[in-house]
């Protein structure tokens, strides 16, 4: 989630990009919730849900697919946009949750009221990433867990998402930062313990840059688009 200054840009990005479009969410939604599905996302029917910085809302109806969930969910992003589509994907698809306007570095909700945070695609946006991750440690339960995927820099697609963005070629705010694999496990285990974390790869929106980056990766074991985590509180 992006600080106050970026508003404006991702509202444009919710109200006219591409990036909006309801398939092609649901498709890349659907990649990231297998992404944390491998790392051991599993979500049980009483566990209180934080979808932080939650766009459309797709990552956590898909996360929800397999589930009986009967628990709480909340989902927040900082643009306004983003949360009127959240609400009505929310409706279409049956979810009853608390959806709202939030800063991922100010959230407005009690400590330790979840027992699952998903931070899908959020710190690489962030001015302040250690206050971002105090204020997930903070909401986050005992024995808690947040799962957290980011782009990883050595990655074809990767690449070619920053010098699309450095161009003014797309509407979607520039990174950041951008993370290596030991990079981004060292910043979570300043705040959690990590669990388990991997490498994965573009789902079928990205079929050819997806290639490249697989074959690279035969090579290079730390190349991939994105990094995946799974983190418990660790105190």
């Amino acid at each position: 989630m992006p600080d106050r200054s970026d508003d404006a840009a991702w509202d444009k990005v919710w109200t006219d990009d591409p990036y909006r479009i309801p398939s092609l969410r649901a498709q890349r939604a659907r990649s990231k919730v297998a992404a944390f599905i491998a790392v051991g996302l599993k979500i049980d029917a009483q566990d209180r849900v934080l979808d932080l910085a939650c766009g459309s809302g797709q990552t956590l109806i898909e996360a929800l697919t397999k589930t009986s969930h009967r628990g709480r969910l909340v989902a927040c992003d900082i643009s306004t946009a983003a949360i009127r589509l959240a609400r009505g994907n929310f409706k279409r698809a049956r979810l009853d949750a608390a959806v709202f306007c939030a800063d991922a570095a100010q959230l407005p909700l009690r400590d330790e009221s979840f027992d699952i945070v998903l931070a899908s695609m959020v710190l690489q946006h962030v001015d302040d990433e250690a206050r971002v991750l105090s204020e997930i440690d903070r909401v986050l339960a005992r024995n808690g867990r947040v799962f957290v995927i980011a782009p990883c820099r050595h990655s074809i697609t990767t690449g070619l998402q920053t010098l699309r963005k450095s161009a003014a070629k797309t509407s979607l705010p520039a990174d950041r930062q951008s993370y290596s694999a030991p990079q981004l496990v060292a910043l979570m285990e300043s705040r959690f313990a990590v669990k388990s974390w991997r490498i994965w790869h573009s789902g079928p929106d990205r079929r050819i840059l997806g290639a490249i980056d697989r074959a690279l990766a035969r090579i290079l074991p730390l190349w991939g688009r994105y990094i995946v985590l799974r983190c418990e509180k660790s105190r």
